[in-house]
């Protein structure tokens, strides 16, 4: 009796020890999830939990996983996009100080100081100038408000009429380079708004004008296959380089801001390109190099 007492005893307990090691082997995926999740819950997106096996304790910490995953590339985007968001007000807040800087500066002297004629005209001629540029900054302010939110009228567009109309518009800048301006077999059409698309096309080409040397060339081609249809602007001016590239979309960024200021630019085109583009379903990529040239590709889909 006694034997069989001390048999039941241990083989008890040494059912109790394997039932004991094999609950917590069955809880170790749990824990580790509770681990994790614990771990989110205190702001570390980081934390996954290890797959072993196909059970469905696996199939759970997998799902787990792909939507850790998912929260940190939200979170990194939301990251990225409040930095952005605080960029644009820094910049914009940096943009309206330094013409508003000016225009008080000038307003002062002319208060204080005895001023001939000239002093007076050229004093007011610089305040009109910056007064201009906060006005055409509003005015792109406005109208990338306008291009997100309103609905926009859109036409069958001849890409070849826009480019003619903006070489004309912009003949005087050609001309006083010297601008040797190219344009080959512009033939189909783009459905759009014209207008928008005029300020598009616009904007690379001036950029081009601004970028090119004394007798330079522009040169302006279309291609098509399908569906797809795609404009580009070529230039052999001064060119970008890469780490001028990365930053080219950021509003209010200038890749020379002497020669922009000259030419009165506000650090809004390439943003507004953007937007004009993305409300075309179209994109917009720039290919770059230093002392060679730009190429600006426009590559529409007609899937509005």
């Amino acid at each position: 009796t006694f034997f069989f007492s001390f048999a039941g005893i241990s083989i008890t307990l040494l059912l109790s020890i394997i039932l004991y090691f094999a609950l917590k082997a069955l809880t170790k995926p749990i824990q580790e999830l509770n681990i994790a999740t614990k771990e989110i819950s205190n702001g570390n997106y980081k934390g996954r939990v290890e797959i072993k096996g196909s059970d469905e304790l696996a199939e759970l910490g997998m799902y787990f996983n792909q939507m850790s995953d998912k929260i940190e590339q939200n979170i990194d985007e939301l990251k990225e996009e409040t930095n952005r968001k605080q960029r644009l007000v820094d910049n914009l807040a940096h943009e309206l100080r330094t013409p508003l800087t000016a225009i008080s500066g000038y307003a002062e002297y002319m208060q204080m100081a005895n001023l001939d004629e000239e002093e007076k005209h050229n004093a007011l001629t610089y305040i009109r100038k910056e007064c201009k540029r906060l006005e055409k900054l509003s005015q792109v302010l406005l109208l990338l408000a306008d291009i997100r939110e309103t609905k926009i009228p859109m036409e069958n567009v001849s890409i070849q009429k826009l480019i003619k109309t903006i070489q004309y518009r912009l003949r005087k800048n050609i001309d006083e380079k010297e601008i040797d301006f190219i344009c080959n077999s512009l033939c189909f059409e783009v459905h759009g708004n014209y207008e928008l698309l005029e300020i598009l096309v616009s904007n690379i080409v001036e950029n081009s004008i601004r970028a090119s040397h004394q007798k330079g060339k522009i040169a302006i081609s279309s291609y098509e296959e399908g569906e797809n249809k795609e404009l580009t602007i070529s230039d052999n001016g001064i060119g970008m380089e890469k780490d001028e590239l990365l930053h080219l979309m950021e509003p209010f960024y200038r890749v020379d801001t002497a020669r922009s200021r000259k030419y009165g630019g506000v650090g809004l085109g390439t943003t507004l390109c953007e937007q004009i583009a993305k409300r075309h379903k179209a994109t917009i990529t720039y290919d770059s190099s230093t002392g060679i040239g730009t190429t600006v590709r426009i590559n529409f889909t007609n899937k509005i």
